[in-house]
């Protein structure tokens, strides 16, 4: 999609960047990781790295929701399968600078799927800058977090 827009003049393929928050933090995270060089930057809001860590320390009401929406990581073609594709495994590939955000309390997604990335990446001396809002569980959403960010994202 990326090739198709950029060819025909609809976006600048060299300056696009990916944004998302909560499973579109995660998809940041894995399009950064799965498509080198098609994102200028990415901003993962509360997002996962890694879908068998996440899933593994989920809630147990919330694992059997994420059973049928997401399959069971104790079959082993479901292990495999998010293993291979976890954005976390494969940080080495991501080359640009990323925003990343998540609130200490989030229920959903454990900050620590933040912090790995971060830690990950940081350890490759690129650009990345992790706003840690001590207020709600996902930035966003109250009026505080979401002042939070906006005041963070024209830093960035």
């Amino acid at each position: 999609m990326h090739t198709y827009l950029a060819k025909e003049r609809i976006i600048d393929g060299d300056n696009v960047a990916v944004t998302g928050g909560s499973c579109g933090g995660y998809a940041v995270n894995a399009a950064l990781a799965n498509f080198p060089g098609y994102f200028a930057a990415g901003v993962s809001r509360f997002g996962g790295a890694d879908w068998v860590t996440a899933l593994q320390i989920a809630s147990p009401s919330l694992k059997v929701a994420d059973i049928i929406e997401y399959g069971d990581i104790s079959e082993p073609n479901w292990l495999s399968y998010y293993q291979q594709y976890s954005p976390a495994r494969q940080a080495e590939n991501i080359n640009v600078p990323v925003l990343y955000s998540h609130g200490v309390m989030d229920p959903r997604v454990d900050i620590a799927e933040t912090e790995v990335m971060v830690k990950t990446l940081r350890k490759m001396v690129l650009k990345r800058r992790l706003s840690v809002c001590q207020m709600k569980g996902m930035v966003g959403e109250d009026w505080k977090t979401s002042y939070f960010m906006r005041r963070r994202k024209p830093l960035f």
